[in-house]
């Protein structure tokens, strides 16, 4: 099988084991039609467009657990099979790479750290410009309690955060620690200092934060989102930054992310503003999550071969 690899796989054993069996690929401009399948992560925008050009394809492999990088009505039209972390919930329940930099986020949050850098950055040595907190005295909504939420709220416990949980998929649920609720959506963007988004992939989570939410919020938090851009209306998320409902942003996801020309200009004004604080996706790219990861999906592959 000819397989055309877009993006580099890190473990050269991974690469080794494909070897074997099937011939590699790595320039996506040349032999299109003896391309049977493709190995991405989330640097490519699979679309129609793009996928049509291959019209032998048959595999699409991507070790991520987003897919709005992919056309699904395309290969599923096409037949073409979609390898992905999806549906492996065991085998990546011990994947912390995105929790932790999701924790080191809200660690960053609860004392303004990177609002506080660009001031720094900018020669304003203001100790005092930012009221900040300590964890015990500090409130935490963690939208979605899957498994990057549950990670969150039982490490930031520990630490003595309040945390709000909302689960719109779960029923009430009742913890025996005192600091930590189930509580509606509008109650915890009305008490939370900082809010996590950690909603999982659905489509009708798009714009699931926007201006009916984000106005109720009181206490001027931090938001963070390590999920993916298209959850967050960014036009509603800028204009609660600017009207003063949010304090700031601490963003590892935009919209747009594969078609870097369709990015809203203004996320890089607020960021130059030092209210949106952009990281380029690096929530899962520790070494060992992205070796494991891709190792899954190519087993997965191999057995779907067999």
């Amino acid at each position: 099988m000819n397989i055309l690899i877009l993006e580099n796989l890190i473990d050269k054993k991974n690469l080794t084991i494909l070897k074997k069996n099937h011939n590699i690929f790595y320039n996506k401009n040349k032999k299109k039609n003896k391309i049977e399948t493709i190995f991405t992560r989330l640097k490519y925008n699979l679309n129609q467009d793009f996928l049509s050009n291959y019209p032998n394809l048959k595999y699409v492999i991507s070790p991520t657990t987003g897919t709005n990088h992919i056309d699904n009505n395309y290969i599923k039209k096409n037949g073409i099979k979609f390898i992905n972390l999806l549906g492996q919930k065991k085998k990546i329940r011990n994947i912390s790479s995105t929790s932790q930099f999701n924790f080191a986020l809200i660690i960053s949050a609860s004392r303004k750290l990177l609002d506080y850098n660009f001031l720094s950055k900018k020669n304003i040595f203001n100790r005092y410009k930012y009221e900040t907190f300590q964890f015990e005295q500090l409130t935490c909504g963690i939208i979605g309690y899957g498994r990057i939420g549950k990670y969150l709220c039982k490490n930031l416990a520990k630490l003595g955060f309040k945390i709000l949980i909302y689960e719109k998929y779960l029923k009430k649920k009742i913890f025996k620690k005192k600091n930590i609720s189930f509580v509606s959506l509008n109650k915890l963007m009305e008490a939370s200092d900082i809010i996590s988004l950690n909603v999982n992939n659905q489509k009708n989570n798009t714009d699931f934060i926007n201006k009916k939410n984000l106005n109720k919020c009181k206490k001027k938090p931090i938001f963070i989102n390590t999920s993916r851009g298209e959850y967050v209306n960014e036009k509603d998320l800028i204009d609660s930054i600017n009207k003063g409902n949010i304090f700031s942003a601490y963003i590892d996801v935009v919209k747009n992310e594969q078609e870097k020309e369709l990015i809203n200009k203004n996320l890089y004004k607020m960021s130059n503003r030092g209210k949106i604080h952009i990281f380029p996706h690096i929530g899962g790219t520790t070494k060992k999550a992205l070796i494991y990861t891709e190792k899954l999906v190519i087993n997965k592959f191999i057995k779907f071969k067999k």
